[in-house]
């Protein structure tokens, strides 16, 4: 974290310009002359609402200013005009018409800086901004027209506010980045007018963060052979003062869904583009193209009603040759076709032009801006040359169009549908589609000359089934039927017809299952009334801007029903979701959302479906691997809820993920399974994180002291060969952005990695990299802290209570209990908070509760002694013990002893039914003896009376008695009659005289203490003895016994390191629920979306030996990618079964191919 303080250092500041430096701006605005004297435009940028353009002319040395119109196209007015020869570029310009320069300083070093100017036309306003505008960039603030200045080198960042007529700082933010293993720890960036990209030096995880409210959104995983996009490439070249030039751009297209990443260098020179999905965060296009290394590249996205948005490429000419244009479809690279004849409109002289994704363009001509609209028909056309296939997915608002001209005919029409042909030239395809309303059956057949492909049967038989149906632009078939709205598509690949979409409305359902199920038997009449289900429908749809997306919660209530043709079963709506998720993209789209419904209707084989398709992209070596695995992890607590065997397979499935950034081996640069991330965190200037920020620079300056010996084991394994893997558990243990700070301090929002005791996490190397993580990122100082403060708490309040009063005088006694009870609420605050939390969770735990009352007791003793003197010995004493015995609690986060703990935790919790048992049972023995032995007659245990001597039970007559003898005169010795000495009985003489002392003397009986029945002789009272051989038969001898057999075989269950890592896992979470503030749990350096870990090269291959040998202790084996194999340089061993697949390959190709031949 940076503070302001460090900001004076590098002295930023804006000001208002009065002397000096930019004396030859224009005050005054004069348009009685052409803009820029006439000059060539250099640069067109435009604000962020694109009602406002600014131009400049390096000839000129100036800057004009041009409102735009959305709707009034032509050639546009300026209404300002700034003019002086230091300016360099123009950067940026707001909604408010201030705009962003980079000049020239008049100095012999030839630096640059930045100014402001706010256009005028009664006259100029000029700002001074301090900064590096080789390194340092800067941004206006779509919204609120904030200047955002970073500074790379300092990580720090100031937000400027002109709401009160002059440009002050608003907010100042520092950004911390995560170590990781690298030493390059320089941070890159990009910037829009909404959004602001960071990324680290050294790795490729490329964050975005909202610039209005500066929260975390998203990641991208940038392609690690794309060096060109890396946003810290730049500022390197710039820090080392490299001849080498590198241009970068990123844009986002108008319906936010996609973004393109550009980078050039003159080392490689080579153009690299990247389109990333901004809902799944997924590359969906790459491409590396060479135009050569003087040749200028602008690209944007441009999009018509007809199909979504394609990538427009303009290459600037050089020399003589003028400039092109290539229209790209992301989907289908290859499919590129010049159409430099595109813009039908722009003159032919114009040397400059923005291009605006919504379908407008701006171009310059003789100094003049000239405003108008793209040409859609000729885009479309062009579009046609591009040959569009299936995948190409044509706009929604254009399927749209054609269901809503649909159903509008199907309304007025009077007729019934029989059949139609359309022939598509884009696919070559031509579709015929039959229905027969006397069996209500419907086909969609597909042509290639006259040649019959692929027929589709599978539709519920109903008469009157199709309503009308209308090929697409991109050669879908959409049909408007009696079940729903239906778009079939035709692969071909496989050459096979497929429903790729599906939708219905709920009256249209109701309707539909209302209708008469048709067999071949049953024919009914064309003319008959045959009323239209959609009416409502039609009303619904027209409201809409875009056809709805496919109604997953519809299929997969839908997801049992088959359709029967020809003897043949088809699961049309299995196929259906099937086909959907089939499409990385889509998958990563829309896994998610299919695998929280599945969960949510019981649908096992849906859940087996989306995992699946995750493990086949994994096991393909998909370049989208990482970007999967949240679709499984985001739902992972409720899957180990209800399908624990998934999670099982997952866990141990991608136990061996590599990091998509590692591509070389190289040495280790912490201990095995340490893990680290690649984040950062941008912290606003206050007193919390300046606190913050003092203690990480104490912490690092501490730590070598601190851990001045390490194990040997870990020093041992510093510098090995090692590959980087990768915690598969994306956004696993990180947290909401979206939280209220008082509702998240009382009851905090949690995580997958609080929710549910993963055991088989914990056997993985992921699952103690995690841990690591964790622990040395924040967890040991939260811990120790905690611990401290206890021990405080228990060594005053043992000091206090055990003293004597010669020792301690009772004032200050008092005041060390008043101490203590500030010392003890800082805990019972934690424990009032976990109660809050999750009352039911918190009092299963047995730990939980010895807690609470190693708070409550000394805390309810501290109070009593202070308010009414000293308490019952039975509390000092009680209290004294549970802080001992919490204390001894704090030792379970080291694995000596917290495998101990954990033991006997565990073992509690498996043998609780046991003691319950065996607890009745002394309870049933207890009422048993009770009965039997218990006296006659109330008594006394201070006074006898005669009839107690006269009950054989009662205490009396049970307790010792003593008789003087009296020699005879024959020598012999005779008893007295009455006892001369009786000892007095108590509650011990007769333990069965009373229910409670009856249950502890059989327990005493259970561990081998007969004292209690030694008083009654067997022989006389023969009941009470069948009653003890009985108890200690079964309970002693029996039971006991068995007890001790279970116990030893639970310890053998907990006695391993997964128990010992799942109770440390516990720990790590109330450390982060409780311990934490609400901000803290958002900090990407603590909670990041990935977290990573070094394992040495042996470690993996003696690992993936085992696998291929099939001698891995795991259930589920690893799957183990080409990558990491040709990486520690371990080839997959071919077996029968590869081969056996390769052979039938092979045949089926060489069988098309001989049929192709024939033909």
């Amino acid at each position: 974290m940076t503070t302001s303080n460090k900001s004076q250092d590098i002295k930023i500041s804006i000001q208002e310009k009065n002397e000096g430096t930019f004396s030859s701006i224009l005050t005054k605005f004069d348009n009685s002359k052409p803009p820029h004297n006439g000059k060539e435009i250099s640069s067109i940028i435009f604000s962020p609402d694109l009602s406002y353009l600014v131009t400049f002319s390096s000839e000129d040395s100036s800057i004009v200013g041009w409102p735009v119109k959305e709707d009034e196209f032509g050639e546009l007015t300026y209404d300002t005009e700034c003019k002086s020869e230091n300016i360099m570029q123009i950067l940026q310009v707001s909604n408010h018409k201030h705009v962003l320069i980079e000049v020239l300083e008049p100095t012999i070093f030839q630096k640059t800086s930045y100014k402001i100017i706010e256009l005028n036309p009664i006259g100029n306003n000029i700002y001074f901004v301090k900064g590096n505008p080789r390194i340092d960039k800067g941004t206006f603030v779509a919204g609120t027209n904030d200047l955002f200045m970073i500074y790379g080198i300092e990580a720090m960042a100031h937000l400027y506010s002109n709401s009160t007529g002059e440009w002050k700082i608003k907010e100042i933010f520092g950004f911390e980045l995560s170590k990781g293993n690298y030493s390059d720890l320089k941070l890159g960036y990009f910037m829009t007018p909404e959004k602001l990209f960071l990324a680290n030096g050294g790795c490729n995880v490329l964050s975005q963060w909202d610039l209005a409210t500066m929260t975390f959104e998203k990641q991208y995983l940038l392609d690690v052979k794309l060096d060109n996009l890396h946003p810290s490439t730049a500022i390197d070249i710039r820090l080392q003062n490299n001849p080498i030039e590198i241009e970068q751009k990123i844009i986002i297209n108008d319906s936010k869904t996609l973004m393109a990443i550009y980078g050039f260098s003159t080392l490689n020179v080579e153009h690299q583009i990247a389109i990333y999905s901004t809902q799944s965060c997924i590359r969906i296009a790459s491409a590396v193209m060479d135009y050569g290394a003087y040749s200028v590249l602008r690209f944007n996205f441009l999009k018509t009603d007809e199909f979504d948005e394609d990538l427009l490429i303009r290459e600037s000419g050089i020399f003589f040759v003028e400039p092109s244009y290539h229209l790209v479809d992301y989907n289908n690279r290859n499919a590129e076709v010049n159409i430099e004849q595109l813009f039908v409109h722009q003159p032919d002289n114009s040397s400059v032009e923005v291009i605006l994704g919504n379908g407008r363009i701006v171009c310059c001509s003789q100094g003049k801006i000239i405003h108008y609209g793209i040409d859609k028909k000729h885009l479309e056309k062009s579009q046609e040359k591009l040959k569009l296939h299936s995948c190409s997915r044509a706009s929604r608002v254009h399927f749209l169009k054609i269901v809503n001209d649909l159903l509008k005919k199907i309304q007025s029409r009077k007729y019934s549908f029989t059949q139609k042909t359309f022939a598509l030239s884009r696919i070559n395809v031509r579709w015929k589609v039959l229905h027969y309303s006397g069996t209500g059956s419907t086909h969609i057949i597909a042509y290639k000359g006259k040649k019959m492909i692929d027929e589709y049967k599978f539709f519920e038989p109903r008469t009157g089934y199709v309503y009308d149906c209308r090929p697409t632009n991109n050669g879908d078939l959409i049909m408007i039927t009696k079940r729903g709205i239906k778009i079939f598509t035709f692969h071909t690949k496989d050459e096979k017809i497929q429903m790729c979409y599906f939708w219905v409305n709920d009256d249209w359902n109701n309707l539909w299952k209302e209708t008469r199920h048709l067999t071949s038997d049953i024919f009914l009449n064309e003319n008959d009334d045959d009323p239209f289900f959609g009416e409502k429908a039609v009303k619904e749809l027209s409201e809409m801007k875009t056809l709805p997306p496919l109604d997953i919660e519809r299929v997969l209530d839908e997801y049992e029903t088959c359709c029967v043709s020809d003897h043949e079963r088809r699961f049309i709506f299995k196929e259906l979701l099937a086909n959907y998720l089939s499409d990385v993209v889509i998958l990563a789209e829309l896994g998610e959302s299919v695998l929280k419904l599945a969960i949510k209707k019981n649908k096992g084989n849906v859940v087996d479906l989306v995992y699946d398709s995750v493990m086949d992209n994994i096991r393909k070596d998909s370049g989208a691997y990482m970007g999967l695995l949240s679709i499984i992890t985001s739902s992972l607590s409720q899957l180990q809820e209800h399908y624990p065997e998934v999670v099982k397979s997952y866990m141990s499935h991608t136990s061996l993920i590599l990091d998509h950034d590692c591509v070389e081996i190289t040495e280790s640069k912490m201990p095995p399974f340490f893990g680290f991330a690649r984040d950062q965190q941008i912290l606003r200037d206050g007193v919390f994180n300046n606190i913050y920020s003092k203690f990480q620079t104490l912490s690092h300056v501490m730590s070598p002291l601190l851990l001045f010996k390490k194990k040997t084991h870990e020093i041992q394994n510093y510098g090995k060969p090692a590959v980087t893997l990768v915690v598969p558990l994306p956004k696993f243990a990180s947290y909401n952005t979206n939280y209220k700070f008082l509702q998240d301090f009382i009851r905090p929002e949690s995580n997958g990695f609080i929710e549910q005791e993963y055991y088989d996490l914990y056997k993985r190397w992921s699952g103690e990299a995690l841990l690591h993580f964790k622990w040395h990122t924040f967890g040991k100082y939260y811990y120790y802290a905690n611990w401290a403060v206890f021990t405080t708490f228990l060594i005053i309040f043992a000091f206090t209570s055990t003293l004597s009063e010669d020792n301690l005088p009772e004032n200050n006694r008092k005041s060390l209990f008043i101490v203590a009870i500030l010392f003890g609420s800082f805990q019972l605050s934690i424990e009032i908070r976990r109660i809050i939390w999750r009352p039911g969770y918190y009092f299963k735990d047995l730990w939980n509760l010895l807690d609470l009352c190693a708070c409550c007791f000394p805390i309810a003793t501290s109070i009593y002694w202070i308010q009414f003197g000293k308490p019952p010995e039975w509390l000092i004493a009680s209290s004294n013990l549970l802080l001992d015995f919490e204390f001894l609690l704090y030792l379970r986060i080291f694995e000596s002893y917290g495998r101990y703990s954990a033991i006997i935790l565990g073992v509690a919790y498996r043998v609780f039914s046991f003691l319950v048992i065996l607890f009745i049972i002394l309870i049933s023995f207890a009422h048993a003896f009770y009965i039997v032995l218990k006296p006659q007659k109330s008594f006394s245990l201070d006074t006898p009376s005669n009839n107690d001597l006269n009950d054989p039970n009662n205490p009396w007559s049970l307790t010792d008695v003593f008789y003087n003898y009296e020699e005879n005169a024959d020598g012999t010795l005779s008893q007295n009659v009455k006892p001369t000495y009786m000892k007095q009985p108590d509650g011990n003489t007769n333990m069965f005289a009373l229910p409670h002392t009856a249950l502890l003397a059989m327990y005493k009986l259970l561990s081998g203490d007969t004292s209690p029945l030694e008083t009654w002789a067997y022989g006389d009272t023969p009941f009470v003895a069948i009653l003890a051989v009985s108890f200690s038969f079964i309970t002693v001898v029996y039971l006991m016994n068995l007890f001790i057999g279970l116990l030893s075989n639970v310890i053998e269950d907990y006695n391993d390191r997964v128990s010992y890592l799942v109770q440390k896992a516990k720990i790590l979470g109330e450390i982060e629920l409780f311990h934490l503030f609400p901000q803290q749990r958002r900090w990407r350096t603590w909670f990041p979306d990935w977290i990573y870990y070094e394992v040495p090269v042996d470690y993996v291959r003696k690992k993936v030996r085992n696998i291929d040998a099939n001698e891995d202790d795991s259930e589920f084996p690893p799957v183990v990618r080409l990558k990491l194999r040709n990486l520690i340089d371990l080839q997959k061993p071919t077996d029968e079964k590869d081969l056996s697949n390769q052979i039938k390959v092979i045949q089926n190709f060489l069988e098309k191919q001989f049929k192709e031949f024939k033909q």
